[in-house]
């Protein structure tokens, strides 16, 4: 990526995924990012609630932290506390994403912060109304994202989505105020903290694409979720499936060419019933991702074979 950041200095004070999402952001950018960690409870993506019940998540940590300069130090003692006031002083932002209760303790108020030389603070907050603990489902949950999920299914257990959507637009929302900070901050040489929001930045980001208007017309199923058979995944002979995003015409002629299927490019866009989408699967089926390979290679038309 590009190195715009570069000669910029960004503490991460932050744990699980949005903050170091954030800081990982800033560092590809070129930032010299310093992610601080107590010593005892560390990042709970590494070690401790998360990172013993879950596999994925140690190697989320490895990811979003790879570029940066990682210091453990012990928040309880003397001495970590100064290592810890010492890389603030030397920063031009800092990614503030600890408990209050634990910036107390390590004296971290505003103006010591900003005793130094000017900063850009970036809280991170639940929500702006102070609605209690959110994670990444309840975001979904609270802005009405999640009824087009529920919608297409029937279980007594409906497991979420694999991606923490909101956690991730949350993470991308923090990168973007940080720079936008650091933009302000070379304006006017002037300290200021600016706060992000867990719920804000999923209704802000995602509401668009679900918003109140497309609501009232009841309906649940778009291109992006299964609407049309020109937009979908389909099982192959050998377990694989072909990823196809034929919208355009040209892609889809070419699609149905390839594997030998006569059906009207018009009709990609047919949603009255699966007849469609059953033609093609039952095609696809009858080829393994080595023949539809041969079958489509080197002709555009939107296809991916998993």
């Amino acid at each position: 990526m590009n190195r715009l950041l570069e000669g910029l200095t960004i503490v991460d004070l932050s744990h699980r995924l949005p903050g170091p999402l954030a800081g990982h952001l800033l560092s590809l950018m070129g930032a010299k990012v310093i992610k601080i960690e107590d010593s005892t409870f560390g990042d709970p993506f590494k070690q401790g609630l998360f990172g013993d019940m879950d596999s994925s998540f140690e190697y989320w940590y490895r990811s979003l932290n790879q570029h940066k300069t990682i210091k453990t130090l012990n928040f309880n003692s003397t001495s970590g506390k100064e290592e810890i006031h010492k890389l603030i002083k030397s920063a031009d932002a800092v990614l503030m994403g600890i408990p209050e209760k634990v910036r107390l303790k390590l004296g971290l108020t505003e103006d010591v912060i900003q005793s130094n030389r000017p900063k850009a603070i970036i809280e991170m907050k639940a929500s702006r109304n102070d609605e209690g603990a959110l994670h990444d489902l309840n975001a979904l949950a609270k802005t009405g994202l999640l009824g087009m999920h529920i919608e297409d299914h029937q279980e007594d257990i409906l497991y979420p989505p694999f991606l923490p959507v909101s956690g991730i637009i949350f993470g991308h929302r923090i990168a973007m105020t940080t720079l936008g900070a650091l933009l302000k901050l070379g304006r006017t040489n002037t300290g200021l903290t600016e706060t992000c929001y867990l719920l804000e930045s999923t209704e802000e980001s995602l509401t668009p694409f679900y918003n109140d208007e497309l609501r009232k017309t009841g309906e649940t199923k778009f291109l992006h979720n299964g609407k049309f058979p020109c937009y979908a995944l389909y099982r192959l002979k050998d377990g694989h499936y072909a990823a196809l995003a034929a919208v355009e015409d040209k892609f889809w002629e070419a699609f149905t060419k390839a594997i030998g299927l006569d059906i009207d490019a018009n009709l990609r866009f047919h949603h009255k019933d699966d007849s469609i989408f059953l033609k093609v699967s039952e095609k696809l089926k009858t080829l393994d991702s080595a023949e539809l390979q041969k079958l489509t290679s080197g002709t555009e038309m939107c296809l991916n074979i998993l």
